[in-house]
């Protein structure tokens, strides 16, 4: 007697879907290889409050580089250009 696979909840980690299916024998094999790109869940809330902790942490990421590149805009705007040689400032 073979035993069945559950179904469960899975998660894209670069898109907003969930899926619910039984996963692949080689997913089963590889679980590395499936969490790089994917999370498996028992139920539909575990499921969406990891969706939505992803994009939480997406979006922290996304407002860290934001403030770097508006600091490196400004440093950038306040440059001036070089003296030429035997030129005063």
């Amino acid at each position: 007697m073979s035993m069945t696979n559950p179904k469960v909840f899975i998660v894209s980690k670069y898109t907003n879907h969930i899926s619910y299916r039984v996963l692949t024998a080689f997913e089963r094999r590889n679980p590395k290889m499936f969490e790089l790109s994917h999370s498996a869940h028992d139920t539909w809330e575990k499921a969406h409050a990891c969706l939505l902790e992803q994009r939480a942490q997406e979006v922290e990421k996304a407002r860290k580089v934001l403030a770097s590149a508006e600091r490196s805009m400004a440093k950038a705007k306040t440059m001036t250009a070089p003296h030429k040689q035997g030129e005063q400032p």
